[in-house]
């Protein structure tokens, strides 16, 4: 049997681990449904470190650069590395 801690046992009870459950969902619904993600993002998106992902993505030459901000196509990195097992 799994011992909880004592503010989590409590979060059950009250209902309220079921709604950050839910909130949990709903914000990871929300960043599947993004076509363009920061290194950072996409690498929580595919579960992998983000150096990885980083390398993955130019590999695949889905990112895109503006000024500082550099973002990666969810739609061409899904497409170049669909035999990796990360889709």
């Amino acid at each position: 049997m799994r011992l909880l801690p004592d503010n989590r046992l409590q979060e059950i009870i009250r209902g309220n681990w079921i709604d950050n459950q839910r909130e949990d969902i709903r914000v990871h619904q929300k960043i599947n449904k993004k076509r363009f993600v920061r290194y950072k993002e996409g690498a929580e998106l595919y579960s992998m470190c983000q150096r990885k992902f980083e390398q993955m993505a130019k590999d695949a030459n889905a990112v895109y650069k503006l000024d500082k901000l550099v973002l990666v196509n969810c739609d061409i990195f899904e497409e170049y590395f669909p035999c990796k097992g990360i889709v």
